[in-house]
């Protein structure tokens, strides 16, 4: 019975030390957690820790109402939309689709604060992410700088009714907020731009162009507490280091179909990310590995 009890405290204790393995999310099952950091100024490449995610997305343009053009971008317009991780290259694993048997979403709302030149211009939050993600989204982090939520579901994209690329501008917020018939989603991540060094950049027109971006993650539901830094070039060449960062975002014109249904842009990007499991759980695991060994051998010699 002793020696029962001992091994129910050990697993116990390896249960909290690693979350990962007995509370995987379906974003995490892809996702390495190994590390080193792997800074390689000035373009980042996909190597050393790096977790490359591969996306399609789908965004709306909402003008706001101070833009009577319809054909320019001005401060005050909001972007929003949906990506959807199509593969996922983490580091020394061969590249896996995602959608088979799951799906990973990321919902995203921001306005135009700043631009620039070439086309050029800066997103930071428009506060209207809970509104957008609904119940979904509550207890999910979201404060004032966040600009994204990460949502997973263990249906498959198979049916084109279930994947998100096909949904209209309505679906997004009846889906979400819980007023859908699609199988439930569940919170994976909330993503912000909240450090001096985070910033979202785009170059082009309404026509399309580059994206560019590195973000803080500000909350998971897979207890990881230390993203190590990854690292994207603005436009400007300065290099820059983001818990996440979006690199090759390409933004074309959406689809005939996508446009019916509301969409204005669509685009494929990749986010790089490099997750490691916090030094306490380590720590942790330590400590339970030497205090099963501790009650084993008190066992023995009794």
């Amino acid at each position: 019975m002793k020696m029962s009890k001992a091994l129910v405290s050990a697993a116990v204790a390896l249960g909290l030390a690693f979350p990962l393995a007995g509370q995987a999310t379906t974003l995490s099952s892809f996702l390495t957690f190994d590390g080193p950091a792997h800074i390689t100024p000035p373009i980042p490449f996909q190597g050393g820790g790096e977790d490359k995610l591969q996306d399609d997305s789908i965004t709306a343009w909402q003008k706001g109402a101070n833009n009577t053009n319809p054909l320019a971008f001005q401060v005050g317009d909001i972007f929003y939309g949906i990506v959807t991780l199509s593969e996922v290259l983490a580091s020394g694993r061969p590249s896996v689709g995602v959608g088979a048997d799951s799906q990973v979403a990321i919902l995203f709302s921001a306005m135009i604060t700043g631009l620039g030149s070439g086309g050029s211009f800066s997103l930071a939050s428009d506060g209207m992410l809970s509104a957008r993600c609904g119940a979904i989204c509550g207890g999910a982090g979201i404060d004032a700088s966040s600009v994204a939520v990460m949502l997973s579901t263990t249906q498959s994209d198979a049916d084109p009714d279930n994947d998100p690329l096909n949904w209209t501008t309505a679906n997004y917020t009846a889906n979400f907020n819980g007023a859908g018939t699609n199988d439930p989603w569940s919170w994976e991540a909330t993503i912000g731009l909240v450090a001096a060094t985070d910033f979202f950049e785009f170059q082009g027109n309404i026509l399309g162009g580059t994206e560019r971006g590195a973000f803080t993650v500000q909350s998971q539901a897979f207890f990881v507490d230390d993203w190590l830094p990854v690292d994207v070039a603005r436009f400007d060449l300065v290099n820059v280091t983001g818990d996440a960062t979006l690199d090759v975002g390409t933004v074309s014109p959406a689809s005939a179909t996508q446009q019916a249904a509301g969409w204005t842009f669509r685009d494929q990007s990749s986010f790089f990310v490099n997750p490691i499991p916090e030094p306490g759980s380590l720590m942790l695991l330590g400590l339970a590995l030497a205090g099963f060994g501790f009650m084993s051998r008190r066992r023995l010699v009794s």
